[in-house]
């Protein structure tokens, strides 16, 4: 399988730049850096943030640097669609540290039905098990993503689904691109998994990717409809969750 590695990076983030070239070169991979939109950049990418479902949805507007981390991925994914030499893009962000070589991996894996697989994951989800990627790896199909978006590869059918489902961007992108049951793209994801997400690293240093700290002091001012409204959008998405789980699960049978 052809594909080009990328790295998200803010240029003047050196350490960080640092920490992922220290990474790559024991990754087995080629990789290019890809310089991070930003809250000063944003408005000259196409987006359609939709603060009002944002607010329903989570409680609160994003934040700009939740949306211009969103631009970044998407960007890529475009990128992916005008790509004539492959049609496969690994991205990566800058803060995760790669345990395994991912090249050898990669090598292993038939990417025949597989569009978006993830290398990196947060949370445990419903799975299903694929087949063996080696003594050490297997290959599953998630219910729905590990929320994260650390470390992927995509495909340009994958890239074009999420780019339609993303591009309204609503929650931080991690959680609009795991939400497989609204985007339709089925999310893999190798176990275990050969990359894991660092946090604040930068010893105390600021963050320039930093999308902020996320507190419930929102809340205090909530109205009572956006209180109303971000339960209904829960219990609905558990819905959703729910179903993806029993269809998933019917598959294995």
């Amino acid at each position: 399988m052809r594909f080009k590695s990328f790295v998200i990076n803010i240029e003047a983030n050196t350490g960080r730049r640092a920490h992922i070239l220290k990474q790559i070169s024991n990754s087995g991979l080629d990789v290019e850096f890809f310089n991070a939109i930003t809250p000063a950049t944003m408005d000259n990418y196409l987006h359609k943030y939709n603060r009002n479902k944002a607010i329903n949805f989570t409680g609160r507007p994003l934040y700009d640097t939740e949306i211009s981390c969103g631009l970044s991925h998407m960007t890529l994914w475009r990128q992916l669609l005008d790509d004539t030499d492959v049609d496969h893009y690994l991205i990566m962000e800058d803060d995760i540290h790669i345990v395994e070589n991912i090249q050898q991996i990669i090598d292993k894996i038939d990417f025949k039905d597989i569009h978006f697989l993830k290398l990196s994951g947060q949370q445990k989800r419903p799975i299903r098990p694929v087949r063996n990627i080696d003594n050490a790896h297997e290959l599953y199909q998630y219910a729905y993503g590990p929320l994260d978006a650390a470390c992927y590869i995509v495909d340009k059918y994958a890239a074009k689904k999420l780019i339609e489902f993303c591009q309204y961007l609503y929650a931080p992108i991690d959680i609009m691109m795991d939400r497989s049951y609204d985007h339709g793209v089925p999310i893999y994801g190798v176990i275990p998994y050969p990359t894991q997400t660092q946090f604040c690293f930068d010893d105390g240093k600021v963050l320039y990717t930093d999308i902020g700290v996320r507190n419930s002091d929102y809340k205090k001012n909530q109205k009572l409809k956006t209180k109303i409204m971000v339960r209904m959008y829960r219990l609905y998405g558990s819905l959703k969750r729910k179903l993806a789980t029993i269809k998933l699960r019917l598959v294995s049978l």
